[in-house]
């Protein structure tokens, strides 16, 4: 059975559920989000964009998780950000397909199927 601990970030507003069997927990601050899938890649678990100066501008998920990988996203930009899945991977919409993350607005994600397949939480 997975031990679970929970975060309170301050910083971002974001309570995380960490699995503390397969990871450290990490907070990045101080996001931009920028055009296209891949160009922005997320690498912690609790994530949050400062600048999104253009609507659908985007971050990525990262393409390499376990099972029941718990991630967290804020956007605390100007505009609408969009979150996408690694290529080929999907968010339970289709392959590829981003969610929109309205600015003020959090996300919280959990993986379902490694390397592939996240749902989301809240």
């Amino acid at each position: 059975m997975a031990k679970h601990k929970f975060n309170f970030n301050p910083l971002t507003g974001i309570l995380d559920i960490c699995d503390t069997n397969y990871y450290t927990p990490s907070a990045t601050d101080d996001i931009t989000a920028l055009a296209g899938q891949g160009t922005v890649n997320l690498t912690a678990h609790t994530n949050r964009i400062s600048v999104c100066a253009t609507a659908d501008n985007a971050v990525t998920l990262p393409a390499t998780f376990p099972v029941d990988y718990f991630i967290s996203i804020r956007n605390d930009g100007a505009e609408r950000a969009l979150v996408y899945p690694a290529s080929t991977d999907s968010l339970g919409l289709g392959a590829d397909v981003p969610v929109q993350l309205l600015s003020g607005q959090a996300i919280n994600l959990k993986s379902l199927v490694a390397n592939t397949t996240w749902i989301m939480i809240s």
